[in-house]
């Protein structure tokens, strides 16, 4: 569970607890001695006195640790002797794969500190602390966002958003592809294609790339590539349902197709959907291919059987994007309008109509995201009522948007911004990568825009374990 959650990208070290003991223990000389025996303790040799955390209503990141523990001899050096706030400093400097999937086993000490939510609480307010002084304040969107999913997935997506702010410590990697046409879209992949990523292009091909070769030089990092499309490639998206290794693609040449990179990241087609319209956007259910039209529909394709499962006509012009839920289906068009069509009573719920439009939604649960042309990002909760409202762009246009725990990026002008989720906005990077699509996962931005190249952004040394 650990490793599909995390990723496999650390071997398990048997020796953690002793390389832990070697390295992390402070200097046992008697002045040291003398300031540790200062520290207040409760208990005794013989019980340990726990005591409930409190539920914080939100995170402060002045919040102390509450745990109490055994007053133990202290002319024992092992690292176990420490008191749990000690540990909690020493456990800052580590990732949280490397804690989830290597220092939870070394001893039940270890396990207690690191399954409590007081300790995640503290490692959230240091991710969000930007200076001795300035504190970043979570919104409360991102909050009820955080709590759904696990603090500890969130302090992990958190602190790597947050590694790409150091810029002095961050490159870019711009890649030569084999495609001859300026690039429409891109996309990172995910578990079990989480090493792969894929680019279509105006000059009909699609192209897979190996990020975990991102260093090794363009022969070594291609995979694959596919021409079977007699048309720009518009939209591509993956599969969502536990390890799918299929996309979707669709084309201005009327045509949406599936295939599979089981084979070593090879593009096998496994289905073709002749939609008579260019297809402009799409999202890829378990077995529902779901696409924006030029000709203003928004189609339902169920793959099991071979046929349409709905077909709704909620714009008068063509549709550019759409986000998807298990109750809802949303749609933007070039109408200006952003529709709401509700799955379970098979009618539209609500239609807002804005001054401009918007080329990029998202849904990430609970709520949707709406990046507008006029450079405004648009939070909406499930009842379509507007939650929050901020300029992203500096007034321009926004031509792509990827939104996640760790933060938002959006593609305007060429550049590419990664905000992160707070109330007080603070932007962790900007970099001009001259992109018009762009996506966003685990640390690593990837662009594509004008010209042949995909370039890439991320922490120095890091290679894509997602």
């Amino acid at each position: 569970g650990i490793n599909a959650e995390y990723g496999d990208s650390f071997p398990i070290s048997r020796s953690l607890g002793v390389d832990l003991q070697l390295s992390l223990i402070t200097d046992p000389s008697p002045s040291r001695m003398e300031e540790t025996s200062e520290m207040e303790f409760s208990g005794d040799e013989s019980e340990l006195e726990h005591e409930q955390s409190e539920v914080y209503s939100e995170i402060d990141t002045r919040c102390v640790r509450k745990s109490s523990v055994s007053n133990r001899s202290w002319t024992k050096t092992g690292i176990h002797d420490l008191p749990p706030e000690i540990v909690d400093k020493i456990f800052i400097y580590l990732d949280v794969r490397h804690l989830r999937s290597e220092v939870m086993l070394v001893s039940r000490y270890f396990l207690d500190i690191l399954s409590s939510k007081e300790y995640w609480e503290i490692r959230l307010a240091a991710a969000l602390r930007v200076s001795t002084t300035t504190h970043l304040k979570v919104c409360q969107t991102e909050l009820d966002e955080m709590n759904r999913i696990g603090l500890e997935r969130c302090v992990h997506a958190l602190e790597r958003a947050k590694s790409l702010s150091y810029t002095e410590n961050c490159q870019t990697t711009k890649i030569d592809t084999s495609h001859y046409g300026d690039i429409s879209e891109v996309k990172l992949l995910s578990h079990p294609l989480g090493h792969l990523a894929i680019s279509g292009s105006r000059d009909h091909s699609i192209q897979v790339y190996d990020t975990s070769l991102l260093d090794k030089g363009p022969k070594e990092f291609w995979v694959a590539s596919n021409n079977d499309h007699g048309g720009w490639v518009w939209t591509l998206d993956q599969e969502n349902g536990p390890s799918s290794t299929r996309i979707l693609s669709g084309s201005w040449d009327g045509n949406a197709f599936v295939f599979d990179l089981a084979r070593g990241g090879q593009l096998t087609k496994v289905n073709e959907i002749n939609v008579h319209s260019a297809v402009l956007c799409s999202r890829f259910e378990r077995e529902l291919a779901i696409y924006g039209t030029y000709s203003k529909l928004v189609v339902g394709y169920d793959l099991r059987q071979g046929g349409e499962a709905f077909r709704l006509k909620q714009h008068s012009k063509s549709v550019l994007s759409i986000a998807t839920s298990e109750h809802f289906i949303w749609s933007t068009g070039d109408d200006q309008a952003l529709s709401c069509y509700d799955r379970r009573a098979g009618r539209l719920f609500k239609r807002i109509k804005f001054n401009r439009g918007s080329m990029a939604i998202q849904y990430h649960a609970p709520y949707l995201w709406y990046a507008g042309i006029d450079g405004l990002m648009r939070c909406f909760n499930a009842e379509m009522k507007l939650v929050s409202k901020v300029d992203f762009s500096g007034g321009e246009p926004i031509l792509d948007m990827r939104h996640g725990t760790g933060g938002t990026v959006v593609a305007f002008g060429g550049k590419v911004r990664l905000w992160a989720p707070t109330v007080n906005t603070t932007m962790w990077s900007e970099v001009d990568l001259g992109a018009t699509s762009v996506d966003y996962r685990d640390g690593l931005i990837m662009a594509g825009g004008m010209g042949n190249c995909v370039n890439f952004y991320r922490h120095k040394g890091d290679l894509c374990s997602l």
